[in-house]
C-alpha cells in the first residue's frame, strides 16, 4: 500500500508530476487551480500516508513557497494527532528528523530568498514547543532540542547577522546614490535587483531587513520557550 511504498526509497519519477514539480504563475486562477490539484492528491491519503508523503516531498523540493505549504499541511496533521489519541501520526523521532530537513542551513543558504521556508519552520517549532509540553513530549520535539540549538539556531543566527549587516550597507550606499551589491542578494537575486529603480531597490532592501528581523524575533521566542522549560 502507499504507506509501505513511501517507507521504502521512492524515486521521484514514480510520483505524479503535480506533486514533484514546481512552477511560477502570474495568474491567480492558475495558482489556485495548481493548489487545488496539489491539495487533492495529499488529501487522498490517510494520516500516516499523508505524513510520509509530505516528508518525502520536503526532501525532494527546494522551492521555499512549496515547503511553506507542506509545513502548514504538516502542522494540520500534528494538530489532529494531538487532539485525537486514536490517530497514529508519527514516531517519537521522525518529526525531529523532518524539522532538520525544513530548517537545514547550508553554506550557500540565502536567508532572504529562503525566508518563507525558514519562517514556516521556526513557527512550526514554536507551535510544537507550546502545544506539546516537555513532560508530555508526544511528538518527540523535545528530543531534538540540543541538536536544534547547536546545529541550526546558532548557524541561522550567524547567517541572519551577516545578511542584515550587508543589507544595511547596501541601503546606506543606495541612499547616498551608489549601487548596492550585498552578498546575500548577489547569490541569487542580484539580476532582478539591478533592474529595479533606486526607490524600488531601497524598498526591496528594507523589506529584506524586516524579514530578517522577523526571523530573529521568532528565533528569540523559541529560545525563550526552551530556556523556560529547562529551568
Amino acid at each position: 500500500d502507499l504507506c509501505q511504498f513511501l517507507l521504502s526509497p521512492v524515486p521521484s519519477s514514480t510520483l505524479p508530476k503535480e506533486l514533484t514539480s514546481s512552477s511560477s504563475f502570474r495568474n491567480n486562477a492558475q495558482r489556485n487551480k495548481s493548489y487545488k490539484i496539489f491539495q487533492s492528491y495529499v488529501d487522498k491519503c490517510q494520516e500516516r500516508e499523508k505524513y510520509l508523503l509530505i516528508r518525502h516531498l520536503l526532501t525532494e523540493n527546494d522551492h521555499p513557497g512549496i515547503i511553506e505549504l507542506l509545513v502548514l499541511k504538516l502542522k494540520d496533521g500534528v494538530t489532529r494527532a494531538l487532539n485525537d489519541s486514536k490517530i497514529y501520526f508519527i514516531g517519537k523521532n521522525e518529526l525531529v528528523e523532518t524539522i532538520k530537513v525544513i530548517l537545514r542551513i547550508k553554506d550557500d543558504t540565502n536567508v532572504i530568498s529562503e525566508a518563507n521556508r525558514l519562517l514556516a519552520g521556526l513557527n512550526f517549532v514554536k507551535f510544537l514547543l507550546l502545544r506539546d509540553c516537555m513532560s508530555d513530549n508526544q511528538t518527540g520535539i523535545w528530543n531534538g532540542i540540543t541538536y536544534f540549538k547547536d546545529h541550526i539556531f546558532e548557524s541561522l543566527k550567524k547567517e541572519l547577522r551577516i545578511s542584515h549587516t550587508n543589507l544595511e550597507i547596501d541601503l546606506q550606499s543606495l541612499q547616498k546614490g551608489n549601487k548596492g551589491n550585498s552578498d546575500p542578494l548577489a547569490k541569487s537575486e542580484n539580476d532582478i535587483v539591478q533592474q529595479l529603480s533606486p526607490e524600488e531597490r531601497i524598498q526591496f532592501f528594507r523589506s529584506g531587513m524586516l524579514r530578517i528581523e522577523l526571523m530573529n524575533s521568532i528565533l528569540v521566542n523559541v529560545e525563550e520557550i526552551i530556556n523556560a522549560a529547562l529551568k
